[in-house]
């Protein structure tokens, strides 16, 4: 069972997913190179491996890869941003839009009700493979070199979350970025959480989030 779970904060520009049927990669009318950082397959939540950093309460980031061996710098550096970034915005629940940049990291910009880009964060569950599946998407993306990152986490429906776990990484100056899909096999009525962050220029500055759910079986 798939829900498309979607918020949206004007204030950091988030849209609503574009279409996309996952395994078919979506081809943009011009194309540039793009540089894609790609991590091994997730660690379980209860894995012995599964080593965690914590960011704020009740967000934590696990910056190791299915094998116990380091993301990738790039990758792991995302992730934290991205982790931060999440921290702000869930600490300035409840206030005025107005005062949520206040609370929130500096270098968000300020964009339309109709966002920056078209941008996707994708959490799926295949009945056929009896997987759950991790990827993010951006399309019409403005000139200038941009980087998209994927994490994703288990959310019960009681007790703690899950680490955060990197889904991909990429990097480029087309108009198109994706990144690499994780997947496993969950425990039958799991809840995942998957969330999508795209950045500009080369010191990230954050432009729009996207977020997805499912729950596995």
């Amino acid at each position: 069972m798939h829900a498309k779970g979607q918020y949206i904060r004007r204030a950091l520009g988030t849209v609503l997913a574009i279409p996309m049927v996952l395994g078919l990669a979506l081809q943009p009318a011009t194309a540039a190179p793009q540089e894609h950082v790609a991590v091994s397959a997730p660690v379980s939540a209860t894995s012995s491996k599964a080593g965690s950093v914590k960011v704020c309460d009740g967000n934590t980031v696990r910056p190791t890869d299915a094998a116990g061996n380091p993301l990738p710098k790039r990758v792991l550096k995302l992730m934290l941003k991205q982790v931060s970034q999440i921290c702000d915005e869930t600490s300035s629940e409840g206030v005025d839009d107005k005062d949520i940049f206040a609370q929130s990291d500096s270098d968000v910009e300020l964009f339309g009700d109709f966002g920056y880009a078209y941008l996707a964060a994708y959490a799926t569950y295949r009945a056929d493979t009896l997987s759950v599946y991790f990827t993010a998407a951006a399309s019409s993306i403005p000139s200038g070199y941009h980087s998209l990152s994927c994490i994703y986490r288990q959310e019960p429906t009681s007790g703690g979350y899950g680490a955060w776990q990197s889904c991909g990484a990429s990097s480029g100056s087309g108009t198109y970025l994706t990144t690499s899909t994780a997947s496993f096999c969950p425990i039958p009525g799991t809840r995942w959480h998957a969330h999508a962050a795209l950045y500009k220029g080369y010191d990230d500055v954050l432009k729009q989030t996207d977020d997805d759910w499912v729950i596995a079986g």
